[in-house]
Parts: structure tokens; C-alpha cells; sequence
């Protein structure tokens, strides 16, 4: 989905794009990076995380988004970035083969799509076997995520209990996590390895 006008003032900030970069930093430390590995970033808004990833870092980024302004703000925010490429693309229809990157990155970016669940199970689908996905998202009581369900249709609710189920039922193995529960919704950032 599309973010509204609001949304979109709100994330395309310059300071929010290096706030993106800081927090692909942080959130890197947690896995072994080299040189030449491929990292999709799955909702890459202004670029600031791909645009860390593939600078600073030396990997190969594919950054895509489903708003083609935000793809259009990505390639100028990465203009002159050789390993860098950004495109438009559904996060439930992932237009790569299976096991294409070795890194999936993506960061407060589910409860914009309403099949967040999907768009989940394309991530493992284009994850090699032994790599990573790195998630960062809002999570929902479950309670309230039943109330929110019925009245909207296109964001995702994200619940961490349904989060748990994914990445159990996937193979993946737990690296790093860190629940912010703030009331009735909050934080969540994990980084998962995929099994063979």
C-alpha cells in the first residue's frame, strides 16, 4: 500500500533518511557481512538503509518499494552508487527467483501491507539457505489486532505471536530480538538466520 501524504512528509524527511541508515548500522552488527553478498531491502522508502548497506558496506542492494516516487527519491538519494539499483515491486509479489539474496532487510515497513503475512513468505522464498533476514516492524496485542482487522483493509496488523508462528513454521533460527512493548502497540526489531 501506498503511504498517505502525511506518512510520506513524515518518511521522507532527511532526517528520517539517516535515521534509516543509523538503524541498518545497528541492526548489521548482529550478522556476518561480506563484501559481494546480495541484501534486498523490501520497502525502501528514500533509500537511506540500501543506500548504507551498499556505500558503506560494500553489498550488492536491491532496494524495492511499491510507490514509485519513493523508487524515484531512492535513485536519486543513491545516484552514483555502482552496487546500488532501486525498482517498484509488490513485497507480496517479489518479482526475483528463489534464493536470490543472501541478506532480506526490512524495516517498519509490514503494517503497511495487508497481506503482511504473504509478503513474509515471499522474503524466505528469495532468502538463500543460511541467510538472513533482518525485520523491525509494529506489533499489535492480539486482542486489539482482531478490532483493528475489521476495520481496515489495507494495512497489516503485524502481532508478535504470529510473527513466532512464521519464522517457526520457515526454518528460521532466532539471532536477535527486542520487544518495545509501549501500551497497546509497540516496537519490534529481530534478526533471523534461515536453515539450509
Amino acid at each position: 500500500m501506498k503511504m498517505t501524504r502525511m506518512e510520506k512528509r513524515f518518511v521522507n524527511s532527511p532526517r528520517r533518511t539517516a535515521k534509516a541508515a543509523k538503524t541498518a548500522e545497528q541492526l548489521a552488527r548482529h550478522v556476518n557481512l561480506q563484501n559481494e553478498l546480495h541484501l534486498l531491502e523490501v520497502g525502501c522508502g528514500t533509500g537511506g538503509a540500501s543506500v548504507y548497506f551498499a556505500a558503506e558496506r560494500g553489498l550488492e542492494v536491491t532496494g524495492i518499494d511499491v510507490d514509485p516516487e519513493e523508487v524515484e527519491l531512492s535513485c536519486q538519494n543513491g545516484a552514483g552508487v555502482p552496487n546500488l539499483r532501486f525498482q517498484a515491486a509488490s513485497a507480496t509479489e517479489l518479482p526475483f527467483e528463489d534464493g536470490s539474496f543472501d541478506i532480506v532487510y526490512s524495516y517498519y515497513v509490514m503494517h503497511h501491507v495487508d497481506d503482511w503475512l504473504g509478503a513474509l513468505r515471499e522474503i524466505a522464498r528469495v532468502l538463500k539457505p543460511k541467510g538472513y533476514f533482518i525485520y523491525g516492524d509494529i506489533m499489535t496485542a492480539q486482542w486489539l489486532a482482531r478490532i483493528l482487522r475489521k476495520f481496515t483493509s489495507n494495512y497489516g496488523v503485524p502481532t508478535l505471536p504470529e510473527l513466532n508462528e512464521f519464522v517457526n513454521r520457515s526454518g528460521f533460527s532466532t539471532l536477535h530480538s527486542s520487544p518495545a512493548k509501549v501500551g497497546l502497540i509497540g516496537g519490534f526489531v529481530g534478526v533471523y538466520e534461515k536453515g539450509e
